[in-house]
């Protein structure tokens, strides 16, 4: 006799419940950044790829929807008020297309921005790994003295730093990651102006 012929004398069953299926993976670019070298909590944190924006969760992962084909630079990045370490930045790059892409990006230190850049944009003859890309211009992480035309561009001590001229691989009309067109005159000279300054 099955116990659905029991009826009424069949023994109670409890079922213990259970968690919530997680949700499915949504997302174009998807995966998740890791905090290295800094003992900071970087949930909470700006993602950016190329022109879609969107939040590090508290478990440090993200999804970004519809992203542009091609070329990409995933970005994560986020200030502190205070404390030794005033800014982490972490930079991959990745190529989209039809299938979502996952990611791991290291997030490290970059209260010093030319130290952060300089890592993988080493001066001339300084590179260390074959995935880097040469620095050939102009000197950064110097006190403005002369060519001081447009104090904006300088970081609160008054130094030029590798951002005073690019984004750190934000999207942008202009080439090189260029807040201005960097490869002609007029941007060079904000800070370059013909009244005083060389």
């Amino acid at each position: 006799m099955s116990l659905l012929a029991l009826g009424a004398c069949a023994p109670r069953v409890t079922v213990p419940p259970t968690a919530p299926a997680p949700p499915p993976a949504v997302g174009k670019v998807r995966g998740v950044a890791v905090a290295t070298s800094v003992a900071v909590p970087i949930g909470g944190a700006t993602v950016s790829v190329g022109n879609r924006r969107g939040t590090l969760a508290a478990d440090n992962s993200f999804s970004i929807g519809e992203v542009e084909p091609g070329k990409q630079h995933v970005v994560v990045e986020k200030f502190f008020p205070s404390g030794g370490v005033r800014r982490v930045l972490g930079i991959s790059t990745i190529f989209v297309a039809d299938n979502p892409v996952e990611i791991r990006v290291a997030v490290r230190d970059a209260t010093d921005v030319d130290a952060f850049c300089l890592s993988c944009h080493p001066p001339l003859g300084k590179a260390t790994r074959r995935d880097q890309k040469i620095r050939d211009a102009h000197p950064s992480g110097i006190a403005a003295r002369v060519a001081v035309g447009d104090r904006s561009l300088l970081d609160p001590g008054g130094r030029v730093t590798c951002e005073s001229c690019h984004t750190a691989h934000g999207p942008g009309e202009h080439p090189l990651f260029g807040k201005g067109d960097i490869r002609k005159g007029a941007y060079c000279n904000r800070c370059h102006s013909s009244g005083g300054s060389r």
